[in-house]
C-alpha cells in the first residue's frame, strides 16, 4: 500500500472517483477493497445528510403551500 493512501482512497471515494484509481492507490487488484480504507467522518456526513434532507423537506412544504394557495385563490 502506498504511504498515506487511506486518506487518498477516502478522498477519491467521496469525490466519486473511479474505483480503478482507488485500487491503484490501495495496491489491491480486487474490487471492493476500498471499504477497508475509506474513513468516514460520521459527524460531517450526518450533518451533510441532514442539511440535504432539510432542504428537500423545505422545498416539499413550499410546493404544497403554493399548490394549496393556487387552489384556494
Amino acid at each position: 500500500m502506498i504511504a498515506g493512501s487511506a486518506e487518498k482512497v477516502t478522498r477519491n471515494f467521496w469525490a466519486g472517483g473511479p474505483d480503478v484509481y482507488r485500487r491503484v492507490l490501495s495496491g489491491h487488484a480486487q474490487k471492493g477493497m476500498e471499504r477497508h480504507y475509506v474513513q468516514p467522518d460520521f459527524e460531517k456526513d450526518l450533518r451533510a445528510a441532514m442539511e440535504k434532507y432539510t432542504s428537500w423537506l423545505t422545498k416539499q412544504i413550499e410546493d404544497v403551500t403554493q399548490v394549496k394557495q393556487e387552489n384556494t385563490g
